[in-house]
């Protein structure tokens, strides 16, 4: 007879009731942690592609302003030197003029003349053909003409070097502000984040207490289970 109050007193730990091991199950898992967890990372992929995409942007329109830079430096370069070559190609056949006219010697006469007397008074001044020549294109010295066109070459050389300078400038600044930007936000995604964690560390405090709690009362339970099995098996 105490055999048989035995067997029915013992049961399978499968019949054992599992309140208290789902509630600690639940109190590990921590499904708090977990959500702050996901909202973290979703905030820190948000602010990476934000990040990523400014940055393809601002590279994409200083691509577009550099090569529209180069192109208007490249066409007038080309402009320049297509009328520096063009006087080039002139100088030899004028100074060739130059010269045989200063051969020839021949003059040419210039008259002032009075039309408001009845008896005309003319004043006359000679020049040479070449001094002419030299008073109606450029009043100066042939060798002037040179050293104007070698004088216009370094002056394109000179703008072409500020013209690429300023636009080196133009985008290192660019750079600077788009490093600028992403410092900062940098450390505010750094500020979030601690934020996040701090808040992630309380929560699993309370969840860690929580699972104490959980843990007590599991092992007072076990504890009054066995106490009822001890009972049941002194009867």
């Amino acid at each position: 007879m105490e055999d048989i109050n035995k067997n029915d007193s013992f049961k399978k730990p499968e019949d054992f009731p599992t309140e208290d091991v789902s509630s600690y199950k639940e109190a590990v898992i921590n499904p708090d942690k977990q959500e702050l967890e996901v909202k973290f990372q979703g905030m820190k992929d948000l602010f990476t592609s934000i990040i990523s995409e400014n940055r393809k942007d601002y590279e994409k329109q200083l691509t577009e302003v550099k090569g529209l830079f180069s192109s208007v430096i490249e066409d007038n370069r080309k402009q320049m030197h297509m009328q520096m070559q063009d006087i080039y190609k002139a100088l030899p056949r004028l100074l060739s003029e130059a010269d045989k006219l200063r051969k020839q010697e021949e003059y040419v006469t210039i008259n002032d003349e009075d039309a408001f007397g009845n008896n005309l008074t003319a004043k006359a001044s000679k020049m040479t053909k070449l001094g002419a020549i030299k008073e109606f294109i450029l009043g100066k010295d042939s060798k002037d003409l040179k050293d104007k066109l070698e004088g216009a070459y370094t002056l394109i050389d000179s703008s072409i070097n500020q013209d690429q300078e300023h636009l080196s400038n133009v985008v290192e600044e660019v750079y600077a502000r788009l490093n600028k930007m992403e410092k900062k936000i940098a450390e505010e995604l750094e500020k979030i984040t601690n934020i996040f964690r701090s808040e992630m560390d309380e929560v699993a405090n309370a969840q860690a207490n929580k699972a104490d709690t959980y843990r007590i009362l599991r092992q007072t339970a076990e504890q009054l289970r066995l106490g009822k099995i001890q009972q049941q098996n002194n009867l």
